[in-house]
């Protein structure tokens, strides 16, 4: 064994190296407390050591790269031994951000919290409940960024009554842990992942007065993006209830601008210089062999397809186009004037807070999910549906806001627009359904999730698009939606 590489209340960790290999290995020698709990675990006759089952546990099934690998344990009577993989060169992710001034730019900041809350999330998927995810227990290859969660000393296996005793940081403590004596594995774990974001970004803890703003849904902090301040609310919301599900925090609008890296084109977006930046990119910036590139996906644009098609297998970006089938289907002008409306609506309530504070209060009488209004933006996906779904949940309350203000009666909605806007919602899940299946099997579409004919590689608008628009139109053209009211000439 080598020089001592971190030390902790029952145990220290040194460096080691495997003898039949050479591998650079971690080895932890961990002492036994009087009450060390031991668990058994399916097709082993012997109990484990809490923290050793655990991990064994968390490695189980196929290998996730963001989770530490336990290679080899020993259990001895005063103490057990933990062989551990060590990724090298690497450092714990807390003297990481203090080279970095304390704090990370965004993109380094996805990059490296899609890994650990893909980790964190696998461990809950196997039966772990980790406790203890925070900076120090989250090793990062200086070179790569890859990270690696470690330690399962503070963790337990899950189980849906929760928990009455606390185990792990307290400045990463659920607050629902200390008002109600009881927390439950997967909504502290969204929670410590919400501090670990609020760390990276901001370089310091949420105080009383952020946590106040992020429950009144306001909280943002200048520099940051609009969809980190929102993940950001989403997961450190004082309600268990109200934070974000686990699973869905990597289908979080944040992560979906989630990419190794990007090539500023200076100059014109034809296919030679298209060809050009993605062999700098590849080959230089992401240090990988075109040999092994598959295929490449990317939208319709001719200069596109002209740069790849020739030299790698081209496929139509699915995503793309049934976006693009979507907002086809929609080019109605009963609908476009709908939406239109809509949008007028949705921009009063972003703009004043006065508004966002009565909006609060009248979902607090109503009952209703404290959620904002979303607005629909061109390069969003599924941004009309979106603003169209919120709208529809919340149209009780923000009828009552602007039913209080006779200034603001002309952004009621009409009856005849939310009967379109409940078609439109029905209309469009058909396709949005199909691209949920795509991200919920890894959060990584692949050629292998999509159904049989969705997608075919064609020369035009895509199979996509000729198979969902027009059935969108159709769907739509043929219900009986409430005509447009007359508006009565003005008289001179």
């Amino acid at each position: 064994m080598g020089r001592m590489l971190g030390e902790g209340s029952f145990g220290s960790v040194y460096e080691g190296k495997r003898l039949e290999d050479g591998l650079e290995v971690a080895v932890k020698i961990a002492r036994k407390p009087q009450n060390l709990k031991y668990i058994y675990i399916p097709g082993h006759p012997a109990p484990f050591p809490l923290e050793v089952g655990l991990s064994i546990l968390a490695n189980r099934g196929p290998k996730v790269s963001e989770i530490i690998e336990l290679l080899d344990w020993q259990d001895q009577p005063d103490q057990y031994i933990m062989v551990l993989e060590r990724p090298s060169p690497c450092e714990d992710l807390w003297h990481f951000c203090n080279r970095h001034e304390g704090v990370l730019d965004e993109d380094t900041a996805r990059f490296i919290m899609a890994q650990a809350t893909l980790a964190a999330h696998m461990c809950c998927r196997r039966g772990v409940f980790h406790r203890d995810v925070k900076l120090e227990n989250l090793l990062v290859n200086t070179e790569t960024l890859e990270v690696k969660l470690i330690d399962f000393g503070c963790g337990d296996l899950l189980q849906e009554s929760g928990y009455e005793t606390f185990c792990g940081t307290l400045r990463y403590r659920p607050p629902e842990s200390c008002a109600e004596g009881k927390y439950h594995g997967k909504p502290a774990t969204v929670w410590s992942l919400g501090v670990l974001l609020f760390l990276l970004v901001c370089g310091r803890f949420p105080e009383p007065r952020d946590k106040q703003m992020i429950d009144e849904d306001i909280w943002s902090e200048p520099g940051l993006s609009n969809e980190c301040c929102l993940l950001i609310r989403s997961l450190l919301k004082e309600s268990p209830r109200q934070r974000i599900y686990l699973r869905k925090i990597l289908r979080h609008e944040w992560f979906k601008s989630w990419c190794l890296g990007c090539v500023g084109l200076n100059t014109e977006h034809t296919a030679e210089c298209l060809r050009e930046a993605l062999e700098e990119m590849i080959q230089e910036a992401w240090k990988l062999d075109m040999s092994y590139m598959a295929g490449i996906t990317t939208d319709n644009a001719s200069a596109n397809k002209k740069a790849f098609q020739q030299d790698f297998t081209w496929v139509p970006c699915f995503g793309h186009n049934l976006h693009l089938a979507i907002n086809k289907g929609l080019d109605i002008d009963r609908v476009s004037g709908s939406l239109s409306r809509l949008r007028k609506t949705v921009s009063a309530f972003s703009r004043s807070p006065k508004m966002l504070r009565q909006l609060k209060k009248k979902q607090k009488d109503l009952q209703l999910p404290e959620h904002r209004m979303i607005h629909d933006e061109p390069t969003r996906w599924d941004s009309a549906y979106e603003m169209v779904e919120r709208f529809l949940e919340q149209q009780q309350a923000v009828c009552s806001v602007l039913a209080d203000d006779r200034k603001k009666w002309h952004l009621m909605p009409k009856d005849s627009d939310i009967t379109v806007l409940e078609t439109v919602k029905e209309r469009v899940k058909l396709g949005l359904k199909i691209k949920q299946r795509l991200w919920e099997a890894l959060n990584r579409p692949s050629l292998e999730e999509i159904p049989d004919g969705c997608v075919r590689i064609t020369e035009s608008f895509s199979t996509t698009s000729r198979s969902f628009a027009p059935r969108i139109h159709v769907d739509i053209s043929e219900e009986p939606l409430p005509e447009e009211p007359r508006r009565k000439k003005p008289r001179h």
